[in-house]
């Protein structure tokens, strides 16, 4: 197996535990501030609304942040100098 090839590996392991161990709890925690928003465990209050808010944004911009990392031209991208 070539440096390459094992660059490639190593890249292929990464992408897939970002996607695995970052991008689904993220997801979940989105569904579940979601539920919240919605009242549908009970009513808020003004000020719950709003940093439950402030939560989701921030989650929204996180799940973002990975998708752009996952989209990457990883081919692009060099670690390490070959």
């Amino acid at each position: 197996m070539s440096q390459k090839d094992d660059l490639e590996k190593a890249k292929n392991e990464l992408v897939g535990m970002i996607a695995h161990k970052v991008r689904t709890p993220l997801a979940i925690m989105k569904e579940g501030l979601s539920l919240v928003l919605d009242e549908v465990p009970g009513k808020l209050n003004p000020k719950q609304t709003k940093m439950l808010n402030m939560v989701k944004d921030n989650a929204d911009r996180l799940i973002k942040s990975v998708e752009d990392i996952l989209q990457k031209p990883w081919d692009k991208i060099r670690f390490f100098r070959v």
